[in-house]
């Protein structure tokens, strides 16, 4: 069976290929809506080492095929997270933007009844909500992709905190959710309680962790850091948040806020997938084929 999948090689394109056997651990899957977001856009600017070509799509809502295991998954409705044991989808191992593709039982999040795209962002929402968990009193946010402002809506509603976000690129939807974004770190606070990091430049995440005190350090897998500044003669709590837990009710509140900012698309062809990479604002998701 032919299978067509998004590769990013340098640039995204378009190929053909025979479908590979499944392996063990693994389930075959057919995704019904894909997320891409800040997956994609860490591809493109190309700062990120990795293996050559590989397929973007860290999220999203999948019907299994075959899971050549036990067969007890066989015919269920799947949401993909992007992290898992083998680092995360679409960076460090093939994500699932493809016609049919292979996932290992690790990354399935749950299982739904009624699949809708929106579900293809509750990884993240639970992701983002998990980092707030971890934060405590004045919170500083770097970085302005859909795992950061997730943290922030769930500080702003379940914490009643209001944090500051900084980023190189602000998104221009982030105004309407009323936070504090600042690009400039000499117009930050001095010390803040909690930093958390998110993705964005190296140069500006090593920029505010050496000139602005603070007692905890929360990492996001998605930041990609390799090393951390730390201040002399501070104590300081790090933080690497690479699991999610968050109740259901909170993962409801939050879609709620965040919903109305990300794109809906519906395409008949993949060559129409590389108009929507990468991804603007805080992401799309991609709709394959109608559900019934």
């Amino acid at each position: 069976m032919k299978v067509r999948s998004i590769v990013f090689n340098g640039k995204y394109d378009v190929i053909e290929k025979e479908i590979i056997p499944v392996k063990h651990g693994e389930v075959l899957a057919k995704p019904y809506y894909i997320y891409l977001g800040i997956v994609e856009k860490i591809l493109y600017k190309g700062l990120e080492p990795f293996t050559k070509p590989i397929i973007p799509g860290s999220s999203g809502v999948v019907r299994i095929i075959e899971d050549p295991s036990n067969g007890e998954l066989s015919g269920k409705i799947a949401i993909i997270s992007p992290i898992g044991p083998h680092g995360i989808l679409g960076l460090d191992v093939n994500g699932i933007l493809s016609t049919y593709t292979s996932i290992n039982h690790k990354y399935i999040a749950g299982f739904i009844n009624e699949p809708r795209p929106i579900h293809s962002i509750y990884p993240y929402i639970s992701y983002g909500a998990s980092i707030g968990k971890e934060t405590y009193g004045s919170t500083l946010i770097i970085g302005c992709e859909l795992d950061s402002i997730i943290t922030a809506i769930y500080l702003k509603k379940m914490k009643e905190e209001e944090p500051h976000i900084i980023c190189s690129k602000p998104i221009k939807h982030l105004k309407y959710l009323g936070f504090n974004i600042y690009r400039e770190p000499g117009n930050l606070a001095k010390k803040y309680d909690t930093i958390v990091v998110g993705y964005d430049r190296v140069s500006l995440i090593n920029n505010i962790l050496k000139t602005i005190t603070y007692n905890i350090l929360v990492i996001s897998v998605f930041s990609r850091i390799n090393y951390i500044p730390v201040q002399i003669g501070h104590n300081i709590k790090v933080i690497y948040v690479n699991s999610f837990n968050v109740e259901p009710n909170i993962i409801s509140e939050i879609n709620s806020i965040i919903k109305k900012y990300i794109r809906i698309v519906r395409i008949k062809d993949y060559n129409e997938l590389l108009g929507l990479i990468p991804p603007h604002g805080l992401g799309v998701i991609v709709g394959f084929k109608e559900i019934n």
